[in-house]
């Protein structure tokens, strides 16, 4: 009895999910192009993140170098350097000779 009630519940299920899972596809060539279309499109986006950035510019000579450190020097006022007593007083506001 058991048995028979399990085969015919069983059948019920089968038959109930039949029609779901025989989901047939006709529209082949609609899938392929679309596939084809998504490749595309991600290559494409590909192409657009690889632009080139612009060319490094040449590193500084030991002239620039220095020149910058000089600059950064007399901003900053860690060096009197270049400078008279009594400018590096009047620029940096030292109250006395650095």
């Amino acid at each position: 009895m058991r048995l028979g009630w399990f085969l015919s519940v069983g059948l019920v299920i089968s038959a109930l999910a039949a029609p779901a899972c025989a989901q047939n596809r006709h529209n082949y060539d609609a899938i392929e192009q679309r596939h084809l279309d998504d490749i595309a499109q991600r290559e494409a986006d590909n192409r657009a993140a690889a632009v080139k950035s612009p060319p490094r510019t040449t590193p500084l000579t030991e002239a620039e170098k220095r020149a910058a450190a000089q600059r950064a020097d007399r901003l900053t006022c860690a060096s009197r350097k270049g400078r008279t007593r009594t400018q590096f007083a009047t620029e940096c506001k030292a109250a006395g000779p650095g």
